[in-house]
């Protein structure tokens, strides 16, 4: 080891400035993403529906989804109680203005009690859709990548075959 080097490697440690401590420690960057703010958000609250979820632990790896367990279950929630609630803002200006008429739902433009159970509904089952979105992205992206696979096998295969004949 050269003394010089050594040196000047203490030197820059030295002179780097000092991490604050106020957040707490530093997010690696594939941490420093809004999947982990949404973990930061709902972490501990929604440890009540981690075992609804418990398919997803093996299956977020194998997808190639490098998001943590838990943050994508918090970000899933997240997502529904965004829609949810976007969702229902949007369903009640429709339906107020008489747009229930034209999808079907005439009925809830007639009184107020209706309009606001229908919204409530309708923005209830937009909620779970978009969970249940979520919740189908692994699946989907794992049966891509086994599709993949299976379709370039064959070429692998026989190229392997090539090589190990040609003696390399």
């Amino acid at each position: 080891l050269h003394m010089g080097d050594y040196r000047a490697r203490l030197r820059r440690f030295f002179e780097q400035p000092e991490r604050r401590k106020k957040g707490g420690p530093e997010l690696p960057p594939e941490k420093d993403r809004f999947t982990y703010f949404t973990y930061a958000l709902l972490g501990r609250k929604i440890g009540k529906a981690l075992p609804f979820f418990k398919s997803l632990k093996g299956i977020l790896s194998l997808a190639g989804i490098k998001v943590g367990y838990k943050a994508y279950v918090s970000l899933m929630i997240f997502a529904s109680m965004l829609g949810t609630a976007i969702s229902f803002a949007v369903l009640i200006l429709l339906l107020s203005i008489g747009f229930g008429n034209a999808i079907g739902f005439g009925f809830a433009t007639s009184n107020f009690v209706f309009l606001f159970l229908t919204a409530l509904f309708l923005s209830f089952l937009t909620g779970m859709v978009i969970l249940g979105v979520f919740y189908m992205i692994p699946f989907m992206r794992l049966g891509s990548r086994r599709q993949r696979l299976e379709q370039f096998l064959p070429f692998t295969s026989s190229y392997m075959t090539v090589l190990a004949s040609a003696g390399v």
